[in-house]
């Protein structure tokens, strides 16, 4: 899946050097790779836009795990971010 923008964009090279913490990008790959084995990649430059591109591999048969599991770690994940408590696959 991508999403891109035609706003003001930004230099990606010098994200890491910028002074600020940009832990949103970092998570959300973290999170990625760690829930589905999937990928985030950012393209972005000054005045031409922004494309963050998400990458989750086709789940193959017998390869473990299932989808409602997948949900509940999900879950799992969501409720310990915000602080509440996930009930049966739900975050409340």
């Amino acid at each position: 899946m991508a999403v891109e923008d035609d706003g003001v964009g930004f230099d990606t090279a010098r994200m890491a050097d910028d002074g600020r913490l940009h832990v949103g990008i970092a998570n959300v790959r973290a999170r990625m790779g760690m829930l589905v084995g999937g990928t985030l990649s950012v393209e972005s430059a000054p005045g031409a836009g922004t494309r963050a591109t998400l990458r989750v591999p086709k789940a193959e048969e017998g390869c473990g795990g299932s989808e409602s599991s997948a949900r509940g770690t999900v879950s799992a994940e969501a409720a310990r971010l915000t602080g509440r408590r996930a009930k049966g696959g739900r975050v409340r």
